[in-house]
């Protein structure tokens, strides 16, 4: 009864975790130059529990692809010495081993359906809440008041909105994770939550994103929405109509059109700074320059050690040691940071060690939507779906941003592994049970 109530309590943690994971800005302690978020520290309670309960039956449950993970992981330790600033180094392979034992913890700890269901509902339902959050910070901006954990404003005054993270761009970066997984279940007309619900959460999602401004952001919303329209056309040549696929695209695509010609088409400049670094309509292109050199250095850096990785937090001194700087600080190491973060992985670990990355990457890709054909409950299909389209999307945007140990990504990959930990387990138990009724029938 006692290790009940436990598992209870932990169902807790890991829910209010969910509101929390994307916290860079509020509730963090920074020593020596190093944010240490309250969500780890929240997390670390039922994670010491399980791994110390794991040590004392001398048995776990195996995650999805775990052998792959630890391989490049080893690497990742190996390499550490690798840099001119070692005491990073660490501190990133420790939050990276972080990562690790949460995916693990999550698997052993989510053993049912009625867990999976609470947990993803208890998900989907934060990114509701940061993007109100959001949504909340531009309307207090409108009124000329200063919104609490606002960082970027606009020279009219009206705040980009940012929610709880560094600046709008991991803001965006991070709600795009729900924006796919809800949109996603709402096409597919999930039964998780209301459809009115539903259509909250994509309105209020969306909204948010947009007002971020964030253009890499906004991109990948339109990219993902011609994906959809890319769905409808094979549908339609086909002979068939599905509208769920269409009603977004063409609801996204004609606020976008309507702002792009409000922006283009005006001769007063006074709409260029939503332009500022793109180097369109006139304005500097700073910002495509910076990612674009970002990646370079990368993989120049890759180039010059590809068999010796730098280590995860190795990457930044070692950009820096190409523009003759010896990093030896965080303050030094923050503008020699890379972009893309599969880039930075091959840097870190080396051509040995990237190659477990990808087959990990690949398998919690693939492996998931195997078993979502499989499966014949709805809504384990719509589950195992759309958190997978949801990784998808946040590992095609994170190819133009660095650090792959973000702790909502880790999360995600955690609440993936559980899922799919679930429902293969019952799909097995079923399948073992229909082969032992028709080979009864047999018999009979």
């Amino acid at each position: 009864m006692k290790k009940k109530n436990n598992k209870d309590y932990f169902l807790i943690y890991f829910m209010l975790a969910s509101y929390m994971v994307s916290f860079d800005i509020f509730l963090v302690l920074r020593l020596g130059g190093f944010s240490f978020r309250f969500a780890q520290i929240l997390l670390a309670v039922p994670i010491a529990f399980l791994i110390a309960n794991v040590i004392k039956k001398g048995e776990f449950k195996p995650f999805l692809s775990y052998i792959p993970l630890l391989s490049w992981f080893l690497c990742i330790v190996l390499f550490i010495p690798h840099t001119t600033y070692l005491l990073r180094n660490i501190n990133y392979a420790i939050w990276m081993l972080f990562n690790i034992f949460l995916v693990f913890a999550t698997v052993q700890y989510v053993d049912n359906k009625t867990k999976v269901i609470k947990l993803i509902k208890a998900y989907l339902y934060s990114y509701l809440f940061v993007g109100g959050w959001g949504i909340i910070q531009f309307a207090l901006s409108l009124v000329g008041i200063r919104p609490f954990l606002a960082t970027q404003w606009w020279p009219n005054g009206l705040v980009r909105v940012s929610g709880f993270s560094y600046e709008p761009s991991y803001y965006a970066t991070y709600m795009l994770i729900g924006w796919a997984f809800v949109m996603y279940m709402k096409v597919k007309k999930s039964k998780l939550f209301k459809q009115r619900i539903l259509n909250i959460m994509v309105g209020v999602i969306s909204t948010s994103i947009i007002l971020s401004s964030s253009r890499m952001g906004i991109a990948l919303l339109g990219l993902w929405m011609f994906g959809y329209f890319i769905i409808f056309l094979g549908y339609f040549l086909k002979g068939r109509v599905h509208l769920e696929y269409l009603k977004p695209v063409l609801l996204f695509g004609a606020g976008i059109v309507l702002i792009i010609l409000i922006v283009l088409m005006d001769n007063s400049g006074k709409y260029d700074f939503l332009l500022a670094g793109t180097g369109l309509h006139g304005t500097a292109s700073h910002s495509l320059d910076d990612r674009s050199s970002g990646f370079e250095d990368t993989l120049t850096v890759f180039r010059e050690s590809p068999f010796i990785g730098h280590s995860l937090g190795g990457v930044a001194p070692a950009i820096g040691g190409l523009h003759n700087v010896v990093v030896t600080s965080q303050e030094q190491a923050k503008p020699f940071e890379g972009s893309s973060i599969f880039a930075e992985v091959l840097a870190a670990s080396g051509i040995l060690g990237f190659l477990p990355f990808a087959l990990y990457i690949m398998s919690l890709v693939i492996t998931p939507l195997k078993l979502a054909k499989r499966v014949q409950d709805r809504e384990a299909k719509n589950i195992l779906v759309g958190m997978t389209v949801a990784l998808i999307a946040e590992l095609i945007i994170l190819q133009f941003n660095q650090n792959i140990s973000r702790l909502y990504l880790w999360y995600h990959i955690a609440l993936l592994s559980a899922t799919y930990s679930v429902y293969k387990k019952e799909y097995l138990s079923l399948k073992k049970r229909l082969k032992h009724e028709n080979k009864g029938k047999l018999v009979g």
